[in-house]
């Protein structure tokens, strides 16, 4: 398997730990990192969301010494020497878990494999049953290349992220549905964190969770004392995995966090000054939200010189305006940025995910 463009990127992060004299050693040079953006020196794991390398990394240094150790080392690693062609030297080819790179894919593959017993978990506590479980798995494997690029890339952030971000849906519908306990949010806090420290587009993402949450808010389906422990999980666990990326600014200074702030200001206005009509409390709490998200927005991206995310906001305006520059232009061009193609609805459909859905609505 051949590891190109941000594959190969992210994967040298984890020779670094894997091959450094130490574990310390690859720590200290992926903090202090003189050459991903020379001349300058950058913290590798604040700009960038390489602790999965740097886990995986310490867990092969771990493995290799354990089965050294123990000389049980060719049951897992089997080598072959290849004769190329005349006058080229031979090259030596290595298989099984004790191979470098093979340890990297096998990790990312149990991932998934969580990720689809999660999945299953999800399906039965929604579907009160088994079946429920049965019919959401049936649909991951039935939609496989919509679900994932892991097949064909596995290093992406995605890969080591989604089983995380099924396991927040699962902890927020049993808190929602039963209420919070200490260990509910104990496990949410827990999940929170294990996704947003891989995930590059965390911050988005939990985005879309608060707006739902938000929204169901807003009309009446939740109460403020069901929401509460949900929100402040959620919002800590992102504010440890903040603290793990070195107080990373494009983290402090996101959406997600003033959506945070501005459902916290909605909680307190309608506990200061309740209203009895549901039309005027639903403009007035989506107007204030609407202001606080941005005020906190623009005054932390100002305070804090924060240009960073630019170009996300950038890449949105590229795909309905003619507005193009060089980093647009590098993520347009692949097939995963591009709108949704009426052919993938045609396969929802043939695959029955479309019709449940509908008829689950």
């Amino acid at each position: 398997m051949t590891f190109r463009t941000e594959a190969g990127f992210y994967y040298y992060f984890y020779k670094v730990i894997v091959q450094a004299p130490s574990f310390a050693e690859g720590w200290r040079s992926l903090v202090n990192d003189t050459g991903t953006e020379y001349p300058y020196h950058i913290n590798t794991l604040q700009r960038f969301n390489v602790y999965p390398e740097v886990v995986l990394g310490g867990l092969f240094r771990v493995f290799t010494s354990t089965v050294n150790y123990l000389d049980v080392m060719p049951y897992f690693l089997e080598c072959y020497t290849i004769n190329r062609a005349e006058g080229m030297d031979r090259v030596t080819s290595c298989v099984g878990a004790g191979d470098l790179s093979v340890f990297y894919v096998n990790g990312i593959f149990c991932l998934l494999g969580l990720q689809v017993g999660v999945m299953f978990l999800l399906g039965c506590y929604l579907g009160e049953g088994i079946l429920g479980g049965l019919v959401t798995v049936s649909a991951f494997f039935f939609n496989y290349n919509e679900c994932t690029r892991v097949q064909w890339i596995p290093p992406l952030r995605e890969s080591f992220s989604m089983p995380f971000l099924v396991l927040v849906s699962l902890f927020m519908s049993v808190m929602l549905k039963e209420g919070a306990t200490r260990r509910r949010q104990v496990g949410l806090v827990l999940a929170t964190l294990l996704f947003a420290l891989p995930c590059s587009s965390v911050s988005f993402v939990l985005l879309t969770n608060m707006l739902s949450l938000f929204g169901s808010y807003v009309l009446g389906f939740l109460s403020k004392d069901k929401l509460s422990p949900v929100l402040d999980s959620m919002f800590l666990g992102y504010c440890i995995a903040t603290l793990f990326q070195f107080l990373n600014t494009m983290l402090i200074s996101s959406l997600y966090v003033s959506s945070y702030l501005a459902f916290r200001a909605v909680f307190l206005l309608n506990s200061a000054f309740p209203v009895k009509s549901r039309v005027v409390k639903l403009f007035r709490d989506v107007a204030l939200f609407v202001a606080v998200a941005l005020a906190y927005k623009i005054s932390s991206a100002a305070l804090l010189n924060l240009s960073d995310d630019a170009h996300i906001f950038n890449i949105l305006k590229s795909k309905f305006t003619d507005f193009r520059d060089f980093h647009t232009l590098l993520y347009i061009c692949g097939r995963a940025f591009d709108f949704i193609k009426i052919e993938t609805f045609y396969k929802f459909i043939l695959t029955l995910l479309l019709p449940t859905q509908l008829l689950w609505c």
